[in-house]
């Protein structure tokens, strides 16, 4: 089992100015390494569909920020030529 980041308050960060999501993703993985005392290394995006939730942008703002990898809600499994800051997923209600 893993604990993953996802944000301080679940913007849509497409929808946000970048500066604004830079933070939220930031202090979302520093507050869980405080919680947790651990390091966090992975990454949700908020509702997670490429493209409309989130933008090239914020897959270099995760990747800059240090994660490991991030997975999206494209639905599917990963595959080894995937983006790993894009990972597809199975979820639930899809």
């Amino acid at each position: 089992m893993e604990i993953g980041a996802h944000t301080i308050s679940h913007p849509i960060l497409a929808r946000i100015e970048n500066p604004i999501a830079y933070n939220e993703i930031a202090e979302g993985k520093k507050m869980l390494e405080e919680i947790i005392k651990a390091p966090v290394n992975l990454f949700a995006y908020p509702n997670g569909k490429p493209n409309k939730d989130y933008q090239l942008d914020h897959v270099k703002m995760v990747k800059e920020i240090g994660f490991d990898a991030a997975v999206s809600t494209a639905w599917g499994a990963a595959q080894s030529d995937d983006n790993i800051y894009q990972l597809p997923r199975f979820t639930l209600g899809m």
